[in-house]
């Protein structure tokens, strides 16, 4: 039985409609590779606060959840996808 780990992440649109994206360390799995902030929940935290962390930790920045967009399952043999 496989062990299921709950991740979060957040798609963040300035007034320009640009998205926030952040670019993954050199020595991490896909290093280099740019990704919405976010990452795994802790013991007992809410999804919000999990958010909330993430993105202070990842940005310094402080922000609140407006809604929730999805909720999916992703299988544990997952795909990469990298632009031409």
């Amino acid at each position: 039985m496989s062990k299921q780990i709950q991740v979060v992440g957040a798609a963040i649109l300035n007034d320009q409609n640009q998205i926030l994206a952040t670019q993954r360390a050199d020595a991490r799995v896909l290093g280099q590779q740019w990704e919405f902030p976010g990452g795994k929940l802790e013991a007992g935290e809410t999804v919000e606060q999990a958010l909330r962390r993430e993105l202070q930790d990842k940005t310094s920045q402080t922000a609140l959840a407006e809604r929730l967009l999805d909720e999916i399952e992703r299988p544990k043999n997952r795909t990469t996808c990298t632009p031409d």
